[in-house]
């Protein structure tokens, strides 16, 4: 049932919580509702190293620094010039990869949701950058159409001179140990 059942939660927060707050809010309201208790171990799982490709990195690095942090506070109001941004949109079996002034160090998680398997930055680059690219999925549960006019993952990330190499290494795995049905209100 946990895979199949959907649930609508509706709460409201006092204040002008901040993410972390709400992130809190909400394992204390998975806690209580569902009654979900959890925790995280290291396993040795398949990841994927994130290297430079042969010839070098082919991406500009940013170099207008100008740019303005969101304000949580108000999400509806988006700056002009935003930095700091990383949106993996799914698109059926694609991806669409928005990065606006952002590291490769926070680039790495919607990169290893993408390729299906956490990613771990060995690259050793330094600075920000921007991309805009789209790219068909390697998740397993996405559409198997695969649309030929759009470039795989593996293929985008060598034209920006990055490469993923498969292996081995200790990740943070969230483990249930306890969950029941939530009863109704």
């Amino acid at each position: 049932w946990i895979e199949s059942d959907r649930y609508d939660l509706e709460a409201t927060a006092s204040g002008s919580p901040n993410r972390e707050q709400m992130m809190q809010m909400l394992q204390v309201l998975l806690a209580d509702r569902f009654k979900l208790r959890v925790h995280t171990e290291q396993r040795e799982e398949t990841v994927y190293h994130l290297v430079v490709a042969k010839g070098g990195l082919r991406v500009q690095k940013k170099t207008n620094e100008n740019c303005a942090q969101a304000d949580r506070t108000h999400p509806d109001v988006a700056p002009s010039n935003p930095c700091g941004n990383n949106w993996l949109r799914s698109k059926g079996n694609h991806f669409q990869w928005t990065v606006v002034n952002n590291d490769v160090q926070h680039m790495i998680g919607p990169l290893g949701v993408a390729a299906g398997h956490p990613v771990l930055d060995k690259t050793n680059i330094t600075g920000t950058f921007d991309l805009d690219l789209e790219f068909a999925g390697q998740r397993p549960d996405a559409e198997a159409v695969i649309d030929p006019s759009v470039p795989s993952l593996f293929a985008v990330l060598d034209q920006l001179g990055l490469k993923l190499e498969p292996a081995k290494g200790m990740v943070d795995v969230l483990v249930i140990d306890h969950i029941e049905r939530p009863t109704p209100n």
